[in-house]
């Protein structure tokens, strides 16, 4: 039977933008494991600040967020986490050392996984774009409860996988890897914390499909302490579109017969889903926040949820690990056949007419050419025009190749296919997740751009000619990977 064990980093305490390195042992001892499974586990802790604690302390679904890349910020892989890793053995040395693994990932996901695939690995993701069905976006950092009197909570314990497969071509081939063969086997990872930061989630109108109708409250007639308050929309179809959840601090705005305005902050405590009276939801706060006599009343009720202090609230990762799953009835390998890469990052110095010459190891089978945008991670550069590669003086194409042409397209899926992939996505853009459904996959900001082309192998080393013809600000920074062939014979 195949089991799954728990490693712990090598390092402990937090982990933070100065301290971002993190590795894993991989004891000779743990027999026949399944790398392809295996994944790496980082706790994320969203630790929210309140500038008003007066009335207690709410629930807010806080999320994570990438760094702003052109005025939004880009959905991305979990694997965008880690920057650059490393896989080393005892008995057969260094596996793979990649550089820029966060580009290099975020670019296969891109383009080989559909929008479906996007969409249903959503619940894994640090980060998610608003859902397609009901426009929610309440994050995995918190546990949301719709109805009742349970209330919602803040997660200390949220783990964020990172798949070993993802990272590392040999972990995607490796179903069975013998560690008595192997010996210890070292992971090495270099974190990108500083690029993340907490978000703020389903409060504005922005977040909140039809908030200025589901705010609205029925008026209040009944003498006496004013505590629950009954929604003026029918909820018919689910609470996917009800913006109210136990334990959300919200503000309440209310019209007294005789003191006009009121506003009170309140924190729900229970939510009753009234489904014999059409589907109202009846609200009740932890304390009275009004009191009516005979024949005054309370209208024009509105509750709206209210927000968190985002600059002063912290995101920690608290620990690492790695789980490893175990082959309880191996078949037994003698090799392993993968694919790694090597990277060269260089500058483009703005150029509109760039040329440029490259060194490639003789046995790269395949080049992908990114634009890192400034941030750093989205290959994104709507200024280049076309361009066209030359491999030891002899052209890849008998044309310039203008981006996003049918011949573009060409390359790109004769490239993924000679690397194992499929082309699955022609969209080209993995999405905004600060932005409404409707608008988070047509960001130019976030929309991919690549130069890909097969390799010939050689002898010796080959030279990659590269032309790029641009507008604008020209061809800014340039991230080569050079796609490279590897077998691990036991």
């Amino acid at each position: 039977m195949d089991k799954f064990v728990k490693i712990n980093s090598v390092q402990g305490s937090d982990f933070t933008k100065a301290q971002n390195l993190v590795d894993f042992v991989i004891p000779s001892g743990m027999g026949v494991v399944n790398l392809r499974d295996s994944y790496i586990n980082l706790n994320v802790k969203v630790n929210v600040a309140e500038s008003n604690t007066d009335t207690g302390v709410g629930v807010y679904p806080a999320g994570v967020e990438w760094a702003d890349v052109g005025g939004v910020h880009p959905h991305y892989t979990n694997t965008a986490l880690v920057k650059n890793c490393s896989l080393k053995s005892a008995l057969k040395g260094q596996i793979e050392n990649l550089r820029r693994v966060d580009q290099f990932s975020q670019v296969m996901a891109t383009y080989t996984r559909s929008l479906e695939e996007q969409q249903s690995l959503s619940y894994l993701k640090s980060n998610q774009v608003v859902d397609a069905l009901n426009r929610s976006q309440y994050t995995i950092y918190r546990e949301i409860n719709k109805t009742g009197d349970l209330p919602s909570r803040d997660l200390d314990i949220c783990p964020i996988q990172i798949s070993l497969a993802d990272m590392f071509d040999f972990c995607r081939s490796a179903q069975e890897l013998d560690m008595t063969k192997t010996g210890d086997v070292r992971l090495h990872c270099e974190l990108n914390i500083d690029k993340l930061a907490p978000v703020q989630r389903m409060v504005t109108a922005t977040d909140i499909p039809d908030l200025d109708e589901t705010k609205k409250m029925l008026d209040i007639t009944a003498t006496g302490d004013a505590n629950t308050v009954i929604t003026g929309t029918y909820f018919t179809d689910g609470l996917g579109n009800s913006p109210y959840f136990v334990g959300q601090k919200c503000t309440l705005s209310a019209t007294h017969t005789d003191t006009g305005v009121e506003t009170h902050t309140v924190i729900v405590e229970e939510i009753v889903w009234d489904k014999t009276n059409g589907g109202v939801l009846e609200l009740t706060f932890t304390g009275s926040w009004g009191n009516l006599a005979v024949s005054k009343t309370y209208t024009d009720i509105t509750v709206v949820p209210e927000g968190f202090d985002v600059p002063n609230s912290t995101l920690e990762i608290n620990l690492a690990e790695v789980i490893i799953k175990r082959v309880g009835n191996p078949v037994g390998v003698d090799s392993i056949m993968y694919d790694t890469f090597s990277t060269e990052q260089t500058n483009g110095n703005s150029l509109t007419s760039f040329q440029n010459q490259y060194s490639v190891e003789p046995d790269a089978t395949n080049v992908l050419i990114a634009f890192p945008d400034g941030q750093d991670l989205i290959s994104v550069n709507e200024d280049i025009q076309s361009f066209r590669l030359r491999v030891n003086n002899e052209d890849c194409t008998d044309r310039e190749i203008s981006v996003d042409s049918p011949l573009y397209y060409d390359r790109l899926n004769m490239t993924l296919g000679n690397m194992g992939y499929r082309l699955k996505n022609l969209h080209q853009n993995y999405g905004a997740s600060d932005k409404d459904y409707d608008d988070a996959y047509e960001q130019t900001a976030v929309k991919t751009t690549l130069v890909a082309n097969p390799l010939f192998q050689t002898d010796r080393e080959k030279f990659l000619q590269v032309n790029i013809e641009a507008q604008g600000g020209g061809v800014k920074k340039l991230s080569l990977f050079k796609i490279r062939p590897r077998t691990l014979a036991f």
